[in-house]
């Protein structure tokens, strides 16, 4: 869902989103000659979730500049099971996993004629958290908590209609698995 709204000199926008993935494995041969009986059989399944909220508003300060500042918050959850060649459950691989993220940021835009300057800062706290995991023994539930800051410049430059340059510099992170 998104909402899009103009007052005075601000764009404003809404999006809340939400999705799903589930996956399933099968093992379809096998040399094991105590898992042939079975074949094929579901060796794995997964469940992933995502959702959460942005909230956006980009303020035209200048004829020739903008300001974007946002906040944005999401959670991620996986689930997994594993299975014997029976059907029976058995502890999976990784443990079931929880990621909840909150974002804030600012970008400004200045406008020169066919060229655009760009200088942001992003700032994440992001908390990774085993879960109880069905069949899992061999771990203890935990939680692991990062904040990052990342700051960027780009530059774009058109120098004929439908061709542009662009360059942009910056510090990014990747959030670990649980």
């Amino acid at each position: 869902i998104r909402l899009r709204g103009k007052f005075r000199n601000n764009r404003v926008a809404l999006t809340a989103f939400q999705s799903r993935e589930e996956s399933a494995s099968f093992k379809k041969t096998s040399t094991t000659v105590s898992e042939q009986p079975f074949l094929p059989f579901r060796s794995f399944e997964s469940d992933i979730g995502w959702r959460g909220l942005q909230l956006q508003d980009e303020w035209v300060w200048s004829d020739n500049a903008s300001l974007m500042v946002g906040v944005d918050g999401e959670r991620a959850e996986s689930i997994s099971r594993s299975y014997n060649p029976d059907g029976t459950r058995k502890g999976p691989f990784a443990a079931d996993n929880r990621r909840d993220t909150l974002g804030m940021y600012l970008e400004n835009t200045w406008l020169w004629d066919k060229t655009a300057v760009t200088a942001g800062v992003r700032q994440d706290r992001i908390t990774v958290k085993t879960l109880d995991t069905p069949f899992k023994t061999n771990f203890t539930p935990s939680a692991t908590d990062f904040t990052t800051t990342n700051p960027s410049v780009g530059l774009k430059h058109e120098y004929a209609p439908g061709w542009r340059a662009h360059t942009t510099i910056g510090r990014g992170f990747v959030t670990p698995d649980a």
